[in-house]
């Protein structure tokens, strides 16, 4: 600054070690059009990137890209879980309807284009499930306040159920007597 060095701090310079997105579970496996899906693995990044569906019968590779509730937007990408849902097309600009099948879901990372392995997801007929895109706050005690926001909630207050890291830590809130309720449709 104005001609003066300041002290010396080391700092090493290191090769950037390229990792690949790895997708280890899609929950559920299979699903209508519009059903939340939850990609779970490592190294997806932090600024959100593309997923895409590729039917393994005819080779079409298209982007998940069907809008979430306002609320959802910016909440879906992370790191180590991605949240999309079953697209209605895929193909060049979505030309080509999605169709009971079998497809292949993978992640493009953003920055580098890097993208994940394959795993396997089939598309059906059956109706979609509720479907959860947010929760906030991410984190809190026993009787803290959440605000879950996604679609199909129905009408009439039911449960929520909190599932831990294991099956035995799973903990049911309901019925609850929220102070809203929506169907978020």
């Amino acid at each position: 600054v104005a001609g003066q060095d300041s002290n010396t701090v080391g700092f090493t310079v290191t090769e950037r070690v390229r990792v690949n997105p790895v997708i280890d579970t899609v929950d559920p496996d299979a699903g209508p059009i519009g059903e939340y899906l939850t990609l779970t693995g490592r190294n997806f990044g932090v600024i959100a990137g593309q997923v895409f569906f590729r039917n393994t019968r005819t080779g079409e590779i298209g982007a998940a890209s069907d809008p979430f509730p306002a609320a959802c937007v910016g909440n879906s990408w992370h790191d180590t879980s991605v949240t999309i849902k079953v697209p209605r097309a895929i193909g060049l600009a979505g030309g080509s309807p999605v169709t009971p099948d079998r497809y292949q879901i993978f992640i493009r990372r953003n920055g580098d284009g890097v993208e994940s392995n394959r795993v396997n997801f089939t598309v059906n007929t059956n109706p979609p499930h509720p479907g959860l895109c947010a929760i906030t706050p991410v984190a809190g005690p026993v009787g803290a306040s959440v605000s879950l926001v996604g679609e199909r909630f129905g009408s009439r207050v039911d449960t929520v159920t909190f599932q831990g890291s294991t099956p035995a830590a799973r903990v049911r809130a309901g019925p609850i007597a929220p102070l809203s309720w929506t169907d978020g449709t």
